[in-house]
C-alpha cells in the first residue's frame, strides 16, 4: 500500500455536487421506471435529498443577505406553558 504526498482530492464535494440538469434528469428516470415495493421507501429518501438539492440549486444568490440579527425560534405551546408554571417546595403555582 502506497501513500501519495501532496495530493489532495476532495470526494465530498464530488459525490454531492449535481447540477440541476442531472437532478432534473434522475427526477423523470425515477419517474418512469418500475420500483419494487421492497424499495419504496429508499426510493423516497433519494427523491425527498433531491428535492432538497434542487431547492438549494434554484435559491439565487441575490436573494440571500446577511443579518446580524439572531434568529429567534418561536415558542411551542409547551414551552409558554412552563414559563407560567412555578414550582416552590413540591407545589406548583400559575404565574397571573
Amino acid at each position: 500500500m502506497a501513500i501519495r504526498a501532496k495530493e489532495h482530492r476532495n470526494v465530498v464535494d464530488e459525490v454531492a455536487r449535481l447540477s440541476k440538469v442531472e437532478i432534473e434528469f434522475l427526477f423523470e428516470l425515477i419517474k418512469n421506471s418500475m420500483i419494487p415495493g421492497r424499495n419504496i421507501s429508499i426510493a423516497f429518501d433519494i427523491i425527498n435529498k433531491l428535492k432538497r438539492q434542487h431547492q438549494i440549486q434554484s435559491i439565487d444568490v441575490k436573494d440571500l443577505k446577511l443579518s446580524k440579527e439572531k434568529v429567534i425560534k418561536p415558542k411551542t405551546q409547551e414551552e409558554k406553558a412552563r414559563e407560567l408554571l412555578k414550582e416552590e417546595k413540591g407545589e406548583l403555582f400559575i404565574k397571573e
